[in-house]
């Protein structure tokens, strides 16, 4: 193909993208419908090759199962990066991240072709000079077919989304949090966060108003970002046919607001095997050492996604109940008389169907299980008594005899100690009595590595760093105000009293109360968040606090939240019980309290919440190639 025409086709998103507005947001559903698109079109029909990176690998794997992928005809599928795959008379369909490293192979690979022909999705947003190279090298004119699909950010539930970037700590602390003060990695680090919060605004179709965190230099940078890309492509933001009636709403936080909720020890399903189990990766938990990761996805797993926000007591009961079930089909197949043909033939068709609940049942009970006893050695039930306690309860001489009695006892695991440490300077840094001090010296002397890191969670995470109330213990009204509502409100578990503050924050904004001083609102003048009425000669500024108070007055129906430093299963779930508006969360990646490399034992705080474990680990790539 000519340069002119592939680079026209760039903008035709409709075959790849046509969905319809639905009552609710879902990511996951978004997601895989682009993967059903471009697998199951016209175009692509018969025997294919499916060539990937190692980016939409990851992305692929947590939406689609290999064996569906398989299904839809496709032969084989292959990275773009190996250098051993052999000519094959086959169409091909390349789904890969728009980055310079993968062009330059894409280049490469059209310029000496494998392949008949070439279908080109691209994750996100393609440059116009990347198109050109490709155009110039495709000398053959393989390539047949060249379209976007927003398929750029991890999913982990129908409502939660990450980019699995371990750290951004360092452009946090920077002395100048801005993309001229940031080094050239470091700007990449910024420039892949505005891409996946762009891909996932696209991949559900919607222009929102954008709101920030006033406080967050990154957050504020973030917000410019994003809506000087959505002014500069306004043909793509043309969503006003899909939004009726109230706009969305953009909200970009920052985790330095709430260094507490990631730090808690967590109760439901998933955030317990984030927790405990060394993390989910793509969908990947590693239950046991000496087994293969258990797959943790709500697609293929009906017990999982009723059961994925469930608490560990619930949880218990709803296992069992699963075991009841599965002990009934058993006898019932054994009953089974086999005296026919036919009868031979139903049992051989139902038997996959029955030995795939029978590895579900295992599956699940293995995991209660070993979270059950993970929590008993660990003596957790104890502990997030007191963890709790010092999240929500203003009582230092109380919290004091609590955490010292936590450090005496030699059965208390010494990462949770730390913890507890950690929980209680955050909750009283200014209080003159504290004893911080002494509880760090005597981390250390028990043997607690990095006691010391207490200091670095303040540094970053502290008083100075926070402008909200986070304990709300500020004012004399709001501690007697909070107490009072905890006295009244009907707490059913004394390890569940927490809740995130983008909680509170969602339900503010909700209702239209989220304070404009504190969280303005970034538009576009031409229209401020109308999709499609901002063209790229649009200017955009910070309404006045007259004009911003007018249009956050009623709150969205929609509302997507982005935490720059990671969110958590916790925050998803508080979010999720939210009545009055469809909310979508994502971050930087998916906290637990703790992510240590390369062993998956939590040992060490969190990178994102500690400046000195602030490296970038790399994660592994799943193997579904």
């Amino acid at each position: 193909d000519s340069e002119g025409s592939l680079c026209s086709r760039i903008r035709n998103h409709e075959t790849c993208a046509n969905q319809r507005r639905q009552n609710y947001m879902d990511i996951c559903a978004a997601l895989r419908n682009y993967v059903t698109q471009f697998l199951t079109c016209t175009e692509s029909s018969g025997n294919k090759v499916l060539l990937l990176d190692d980016d939409t690998s990851r992305f692929l794997s947590v939406v689609y199962g290999h064996t569906e992928i398989l299904q839809n005809q496709v032969f084989l599928v292959q990275k773009i990066d190996n250098p051993s795959r052999e000519n094959i008379h086959l169409k091909c369909i390349c789904f890969l991240r728009p980055t310079r490293k993968n062009i330059c192979l894409l280049a490469r690979e059209v310029s000496n072709p494998k392949y008949d022909k070439y279908h080109l999705y691209f994750s996100n947003m393609v440059p116009h000079q990347y198109l050109e190279e490709i155009a110039e090298c495709d000398s053959h004119e393989r390539i047949d077919l060249v379209r976007e699909c927003f398929l750029d950010v991890i999913v982990a539930s129908p409502t939660l989304w990450t980019l699995d970037i371990p750290s951004i700590v360092p452009l946090q602390l920077a002395p100048n949090p801005s993309p001229r003060g940031w080094t050239a990695a470091q700007n990449e680090i910024f420039g892949r966060i505005t891409e996946g919060v762009i891909s996932s605004l696209l991949a559900l179709r919607r222009r929102p108003v954008i709101r920030y965190q006033a406080s967050s230099p990154m957050a504020a940078h973030l917000a410019q970002s994003v809506n000087d890309c959505m002014s500069s492509n306004h043909d793509l933001f043309d969503f006003r046919r899909f939004q009726q009636g109230r706009s969305p709403t953009l909200l970009i936080l920052d985790r330095r607001e709430d260094p507490v909720t990631p730090l808690l020890s967590q109760w439901t399903y998933t955030a317990m095997v984030h927790e405990l189990c060394g993390g989910i990766e793509a969908n990947l938990a590693k239950i046991k050492p000496d087994k293969q990761p258990e797959v943790m996805s709500p697609i293929y797993d009906k017990f999982y996604r009723e059961n994925m926000d469930t608490n560990m007591g619930d949880l218990c009961e709803r296992i069992e109940e699963l075991t009841r079930e599965y002990q009934a089909k058993t006898r019932a197949t054994h009953a089974q008389n086999i005296e026919s043909l036919d009868d031979m033939m139903a049992f051989v068709e139902r038997y996959p169907e029955f030995r795939k609940f029978s590895g579900n049942v295992v599956k699940h009970f293995d995991i209660a299980d070993t979270l059950s006893r993970i929590i008993g050695s660990r003596h957790l039930y104890e502990v997030g008594e007191v963890e709790q306690h010092l999240a929500v309860t203003q009582d230092h001489s109380a919290a004091t005899c609590n955490v010292q009695a936590i450090l005496d006892r030699d059965d208390v695991d010494g990462y949770d100690k730390l913890r507890v440490v950690m929980l209680y300077e955050l909750r009283y840094q200014l209080e003159k009595g504290k004893r911080t001090p002494a509880f760090i010296q005597q981390l250390a002397q028990s043997g607690v590595e990095n006691a010391g890191l207490v200091n670095d969670v303040v540094a970053f995470a502290g008083v100075e760093a926070r402008t909200g109330d986070l304990f709300g213990n500020q004012t004399f009204s709001s501690s007697v105000g909070s107490r009072i509502r905890r006295l009244l409100r009907n707490v059913p578990n004394i390890l569940n009293q927490h809740k995130p503050l983008v909680a509170e924050l969602a339900t503010q904004a909700v209702r239209g109360k989220l304070s404009t001083t504190a969280y303005p609102m970034l538009c576009n003048e031409l229209g401020a968040g109308l999709g499609g009425l901002g063209g790229p000669t649009a200017t955009t500024t910070t309404t006045t606090a007259s004009s911003a108070t007018s249009t956050a007055s009623t709150g969205p129906a929609e509302l997507f939240i982005f935490i720059l430093g990671g969110a958590t299963y916790e925050e998803s779930v508080a979010l999720n019980s939210i009545r009055g508006a469809s909310i979508i969360l994502g971050g930087t990646d998916i906290l637990n309290s703790a992510k240590s490399a390369p062993s998956p034992r939590p040992g060490l705080p969190c990178p994102v919440l500690c400046p000195a474990l602030s490296c970038l680990v790399p994660r592994p790539v799943p193997s579904f190639v």
